[in-house]
């Protein structure tokens, strides 16, 4: 489903953060369109202590693709303040494959 020729960076507002098996994101963006955010598993965000919230501004770069006639961003990376986490590289290849919380 990653499309690396429709890579785009959005900025703006986080209005929902949805924890399910996989985190993700609606932003608002400065021109008032929302934009869905698919991140990665929830797992992996809960073993770097990255605590996303609503009201947050973040920009996310990743590639656009639509499922099921909605429109998706797979983000490649977040910046959040002057924090920067790669989650996949540009070819869409997830940062956390192999990943494992050692306990």
């Amino acid at each position: 489903m990653f499309d690396p020729g429709k890579i785009e960076t959005v900025s703006g507002k986080i209005v929902k953060v949805k924890y399910y098996e996989e985190l993700r994101l609606i932003i608002c963006t400065d021109a008032k369109k929302p934009v869905l955010v698919a991140l990665g598993p929830m797992d992996y965000f809960a073993g770097q202590n990255k605590v996303l919230k609503a009201g947050d501004t973040a920009t996310v770069t990743g590639s656009m693709i639509t499922v099921d006639d909605t429109p998706l961003m797979i983000a490649t990376k977040i910046k959040e303040d002057n924090e920067e986490m790669q989650v996949r590289d540009n070819e869409g290849h997830p940062i956390w494959m192999g990943w494992k919380k050692i306990k």
